[in-house]
């Protein structure tokens, strides 16, 4: 008999933990929701009037006492209501008709009408939501520029990861300020806000190292290739020695594309043109989604590729892995392979490469190719002029060309200015607009490209894009996009185009996410952003057989049937 009664002493108490435990997660949603829309919105905090990181940590210790909903709605009332002042007071959003044309999107509000809250609390928390009257103390437009500028965050000084309210913190200002901020949060996979749901006992129970590297899974939450954390201590923990060949991720395989040692991969029985389908038996596919997309934030699948070619094949805190290999005649080998430090493999310089041993395509004689990597205004006014003759010209920008703008090449392919870009930037907490609204404009329309020009390129542009096609070359390609007779062909793009947006962290590190939305004119269905640009023929990858050229053969073969044996 007394074994029952312990027995059920023990399920009663493991029930009431667990009850409290979730009263106390749900609480901290609430009031990390509450304390965005009052930092963001309330007129007397938005301007500046009190550091809101302090009141955020004098409260959270009272949130986590709170157990019934009439002593949440008492204490959120009470704690917005110290905010309020006969100086600043709320002003509600006036239109008239339809005369709201505000991007909404991210306006997602509907968590205030939660069962939980009092008509009471709905009511303050509405008059927040509409609320006109914001002060420019962390969010504003740069007046030149037309662009957001995130001001006055700074880290917390004493900042501990060991701390529940200090990482709690870090968690209510990051996710916030994506909210607030960020036009782009509403295309993540997870949606913004089962992201702080998901991770507000994560963050609650995980600190030191753990918590370090939990940093890394919710910026990969962001789903921005522009969100890459440089101040990762998961890639400098788990990645400290470096294969010494370079490869491409095919499918769910690797492609050993050059060697940076040929004496090394022979002693260890590795060859150009192998596909890797395993690493210490787990298989590709598997060994990289465990140990790096579930760290690493990138807008689509092709632009985790692109990051996977440095971080990736092997990097690791291991100097030996064990590779399975398809050879290509067939074989399957299994393999021991060595990893270097940096400094080890600055030594090495015995390259082999597929680029020298595969045959370029060649070029009929109508068709031109030019590569726009080492690109500058002056070398593509010889090259067009060279070029005038041919029925096509194939384009190559499955790089980052630095020396050249937007501007560049397409004076060259259009006979008018054409619109290139619609932007979609922010206006106001949680709100966007339909382009840039600064005094460049009146200088300057930098999403217009092309002059007057009887002269322009008549014939077919063949523009090559890949993963490699990122931020300014995205930004490059919609311009050339908008030539007459433009074909895009190639794979999908980094989905990346807008320039970079730094935010400071609690702790005092920062990270990177893309400020603005990328539209083709006279399409806002489709966005750049995430999805890359529009392409009109996608190459097929194969890991066998592969060849590195195989995207150019691709754009020769097309140019053949379709431009000059069409002529």
């Amino acid at each position: 008999m007394k074994k029952i009664i312990i027995l059920f002493t023990l399920l009663f108490c493991t029930f009431t933990f667990a009850q409290n435990n979730n009263i106390s997660l749900t609480n901290t949603e609430h009031f990390i929701r509450t304390w965005g829309l009052v930092k963001y919105k309330h007129p007397n905090v938005s301007n500046g009037g009190y550091d809101m990181d302090q009141e955020f940590l004098k409260a959270y210790p009272n949130v986590l006492k709170l157990n019934t909903k009439e002593e949440l709605n008492t204490f959120l009332i009470q704690w917005i209501k110290q905010f309020d002042s006969s100086r600043r007071v709320m002003k509600k959003e006036q239109f008239k008709n339809n005369d709201d044309t505000r991007f909404k999107e991210n306006a997602r509000f509907e968590w205030i009408e939660d069962a939980s809250y009092n008509d009471a609390l709905k009511t303050i928390l509405g008059d927040l939501r509409d609320n006109a009257n914001v002060g420019e103390y962390y969010l504003r437009i740069h007046s030149m520029a037309g662009s957001l500028r995130i001001e006055n965050e700074k880290g917390l000084s004493d900042f501990s990861n060991e701390n529940e309210s200090h990482r709690m913190l870090f968690l209510s200002s990051f996710w916030n300020t994506m909210r607030y901020a960020n036009v782009n949060i509403y295309l993540t996979s997870t949606p913004w806000d089962e992201v702080l749901t998901t991770f507000i006992p994560l963050v609650k129970d995980k600190k030191g190292k753990d918590f370090d590297y939990l940093k890394d899974e919710l910026f990969a939450f962001l789903d921005d290739s522009h969100s890459d954390y440089t101040a990762s201590k998961y890639l400098k923990d788990n990645f400290k020695y470096h294969c010494m060949f370079r490869s491409v991720l095919v499918n769910d395989s690797l492609v050993i594309t050059s060697l940076q040692d040929k004496d090394i991969a022979q002693k260890e029985n590795i060859a150009l043109r192998d596909v890797i389908f395993s690493v210490d038996e787990v298989p590709v596919k598997e060994y990289i989604a465990n140990k790096f997309t579930k760290y690493i934030s990138s807008s689509n699948s092709s632009s985790a590729k692109h990051y996977l070619k440095y971080l990736f094949p092997l990097i690791s805190d291991k100097q030996k892995l064990t590779l399975g290999i398809k050879r290509a005649n067939g074989d399957i080998v299994n393999t021991e392979v060595s990893l270097f430090t940096f400094d080890e493999l600055s030594k090495l310089n015995n390259w082999v490469s597929l680029y020298y041993e595969d045959k370029f395509p060649t070029l009929p004689q109508g068709v031109g190719y030019y590569n726009l990597d080492k690109a500058t205004p002056k070398s593509l006014k010889e090259t067009f002029k060279n070029f005038a003759d041919k029925k096509a010209i194939i384009l190559d920008l499955r790089n980052y060309p630095k020396g050249i703008s937007e501007r560049d090449v397409p004076k060259y392919l259009l006979p008018e200015k054409r619109r290139f870009l619609d932007l979609l930037t922010w206006s106001s907490p949680a709100y966007g607009e339909w382009g840039p609204k600064g005094a460049i404009m009146m200088v300057a329309d930098p999403f217009v490209t092309g002059n007057k020009n009887k002269d322009y390129y008549k014939g077919t542009v063949i523009l090559l894009v890949d993963r490699n096609t990122a931020s300014k070359s995205e930004f490059l390609a919609m311009a050339i996009q908008q030539a007459p007779n433009c074909v895009t062909i190639g794979n999908q793009t980094a989905g990346a185009v807008m320039n970079r947006k730094l935010v400071i962290l609690k702790d005092g590190t920062t990270i990177d996410f893309t400020s603005g939305g990328a539209f083709y004119p006279n399409d806002r269905t489709y966005s750049v952003q995430r999805n890359g640009i529009k392409i009109d023929h996608i190459v097929p990858e194969q890991a066998t057989g592969y060849n590195s050229y195989g995207v150019i053969q691709y754009a020769v073969d097309w140019a053949k049937e379709n431009v000059l044996e069409k002529d």
